[in-house]
């Protein structure tokens, strides 16, 4: 596998109907659409959309709206929460 480009830590997520789900949280380092998340789990999502969130006149926080199945919040959290993912360029 290429070597990562920079990291997520995710904080937070909501789904927006019609889109998909979106990871906000903090990124260091790159991240464009198509690269691709891996949680410590080996979950891995691919990138399609990125935004960053504006506070206090700071991009502090970034949404990441990505490719991934159906599934509760319960064990999305479960999966995501805290946790630190790479970040991989196609």
């Amino acid at each position: 596998m290429a070597e990562a480009v920079g990291t997520f830590v995710a904080e937070d997520s909501f789904y927006i109907t019609g889109r998909g789900l979106v990871l906000l949280g903090k990124v260091s380092g790159q991240v464009a659409p198509r690269y691709q998340l891996v949680f410590e789990d080996g979950t891995r999502w691919n990138i399609r959309g990125v935004e960053a969130i504006n506070q206090r006149n700071q991009y502090e926080k970034t949404g990441l709206l990505v490719d991934a199945p159906p599934t509760t919040r319960d064990e999305l959290l479960r999966t995501i929460w805290s946790s630190t993912a790479q970040i991989f360029a196609p």
